[in-house]
């Protein structure tokens, strides 16, 4: 298959910051690609920690993303970087079926991995994967998908993540439904997101109380996140009002911007609730406002892949009150880092918090088994290590086997969902 027949001859934009790519090189160039809001986040913060801790006497990091502000933190970093406008087939955005561009993606792609002698494609969005597997097979490089989101099924057909080399999923609760699919467990993997300490070292949030109107003998929970609906954040603010009698005074801080501040800010005020509910927007100190001004983590998410938050809280030796979906399971231990509940009940949360309000002493040790978790499961140490060791791995194979006539995941999958489709068409028929 000649994607370089697919579209006209287009100039390849120069890297953000120059490359010396001409002399030889003992260290192998990894090519990172990445999709996402013009944001650092999440999956932003994973890569960039990644890029930035990486063996350099062993790989080079080039970064291929859709951000400007992502390209930019990648250059002060003293890497290349391109920034381009990337497409998804069947996607939300018009064009939803752009081959054009989706065609002209795999040959900017194929350009660069040929400049940069690149070994090996780190697709760090599952999104990208609609490209960068076939960009992978055709310039006959390995590569490996590197899940940050719990995908529904129609979305993981579509990426076409079920063909990839190696899936690296960021929790079992990302890769599982792979498996389920029909793809084989060995071509998958679970990397915990690793937390790098100096991020949350340093600032003073000693005086935050004071700025908010918090009294010093309130009890105080946070919530660090994107203020989207996935996050679930209206349902911490309802819990307020479900607290049972005998609670101590409770103020809930919301660190974080969103699409949906304004309805958080209504809500609360609906509520009447107002005057306990903090939203401070985005802040760069949130260790300090963990370490200084918080007594109780909180995460009611409606889905989570890992829960970033809730492991840098208990690192800070806090417990978390989470809701009980995707990775959460994985990072907070019921009855020894946290507490956990069901999902979208804001009368779960009122009582879990509510427990913990009364009990200080239960709050200490779980924050102190809470650190120790994270120190021996969730750093970025470990983090780095393990993908290096898969980078080896997947180099150390023949380049033969990751072009077209390479290794494929077979059948499996789409028959899988044949027979679901199936199913269900003789479920409705019976009906």
């Amino acid at each position: 298959m000649n994607w370089e027949q697919l579209v006209e001859t287009s100039d390849l934009a120069e890297p953000l910051l120059p490359s010396s790519v001409a002399g030889p090189t003992s260290r192998m160039r990894i090519l990172y690609v990445h999709s996402g809001d013009d944001l650092i986040r999440g999956s932003e913060r994973v890569l960039l920690d990644l890029i930035r801790n990486i063996d350099r006497n062993r790989f080079e990091p080039i970064v291929w993303c859709d951000s400007p502000t992502l390209a930019d933190k990648v250059r002060t970093y003293g890497f290349t970087a391109y920034q381009d406008r990337f497409c998804i087939l069947l996607g939300r955005a018009a064009p939803w079926f752009d081959v054009f561009r989706y065609s002209s993606l795999i040959r900017t792609g194929l350009q660069i991995v040929r400049r940069h002698n690149i070994k090996l494609i780190h697709a760090n969005a599952g999104g990208t994967a609609q490209w960068t597997i076939p960009l992978a097979r055709t310039a006959r490089v390995p590569m490996l998908v590197h899940l940050h989101v719990l995908d529904r099924r129609f979305r993981r057909y579509k990426l076409g993540l079920h063909q990839a080399p190696l899936t690296v999923g960021c929790s079992k609760a990302v890769v599982r439904p792979l498996i389920e699919d029909g793809v084989p467990e060995a071509q998958t993997r679970v990397i915990y997101n690793g937390l790098n300490p100096l991020r949350l070292e340093g600032g003073d949030a000693c005086g935050l109380r004071a700025s908010l109107g918090i009294r010093q003998d309130a009890v105080v929970a946070t919530a660090v996140a994107a203020l989207i609906h996935l996050k679930g954040l209206d349902l911490a603010i309802r819990a307020l009002t479900c607290l049972p009698p005998g609670t101590p005074e409770m103020h809930l801080i919301i660190v974080g911007e969103g699409e949906e501040r304004h309805a958080l800010e209504r809500l609360a005020r609906r509520l009447g609730v107002q005057h306990r509910v903090h939203l401070i927007g985005q802040r760069s100190d949130v260790g300090a406002i963990y370490r200084d001004a918080t007594d109780i983590a909180v995460l009611p998410s409606r889905r989570e892949a890992f829960a970033l938050a809730a492991a840098e809280a208990g690192l800070e030796r806090l417990p978390v009150v989470a809701a009980r979906v995707g990775g959460i399971e994985e990072v907070v231990l019921e009855g020894k880092t946290g507490v956990l509940v069901k999902p979208e009940s804001p009368s779960a949360l009122a009582q879990a918090l509510h427990r913990l309000a009364l009990h200080p002493e239960e709050r200490r040790r779980m924050g102190k088994e809470a650190r120790a978790w994270v120190l021996n499961h969730f750093t970025l140490d470990r983090m780095i290590e393990s993908f290096q060791t898969e980078y080896e791995r997947l180099l150390s194979e023949p380049a033969e086997s990751f072009g077209w006539r390479g290794r494929w995941n077979g059948a499996g999958p789409y028959w899988h969902l044949f027979r679901g489709l199936l199913g269900r068409d003789l479920t409705k028929s019976q009906a």
